[in-house]
């Protein structure tokens, strides 16, 4: 799950947010916790 979760924040950070959403569903079904967390870096919570 962790390394999931920073591949999300890295298309975030480069502007790929389509990329990043698809890893963040991915993750959504391994681990809710981080998935929120790297929905919150995505959209800028």
């Amino acid at each position: 799950p962790e390394l999931l979760f920073k591949l999300g924040v890295a298309y975030s950070r480069t502007g790929k947010v389509a990329e990043a959403r698809e890893v963040y569903k991915k993750l959504r079904e391994i681990d809710k916790e981080k998935a929120k967390e790297l929905l919150d870096i995505i959209y800028g919570v």
